[in-house]
């Protein structure tokens, strides 16, 4: 009984180790002249369980930023009003990366 209640505090330390690691990714999303696209819908997800999906919109400079998300591979999605949507999968992040 001892030994099983160290193996699950053991797990649970670890566990909590693990969430603090993560990563973040930026972007900048511009119209097909080079323009900022303000207020574009940027979503991120994962087929991971219990991760995403994640939206932001972008600024007024087209920017937009994840950050604080757990390391995995992630599909994109960039949407705007009157354009097609962007899709991007197979977006790996690192612990501890900004890309």
């Amino acid at each position: 009984m001892i030994v099983r209640a160290f193996g699950i505090v053991l797990l649970s330390a670890l566990g909590c180790a693990a969430q603090e690691r993560t990563a973040t990714l930026v972007g900048t999303v511009n119209d097909p002249f080079g323009s900022p696209m303000e207020n574009a819908k940027v979503q991120m997800d994962s087929d991971a369980i219990n991760i995403g999906p994640y939206t932001v919109k972008t600024d007024n400079f087209g920017n937009f930023r994840f950050a604080g998300v757990p390391p995995q591979t992630y599909r994109l999605e960039i949407s705007v009003a009157g354009f097609e949507t962007w899709r991007k999968a197979g977006i790996r992040l690192l612990a501890d990366q900004q890309t």
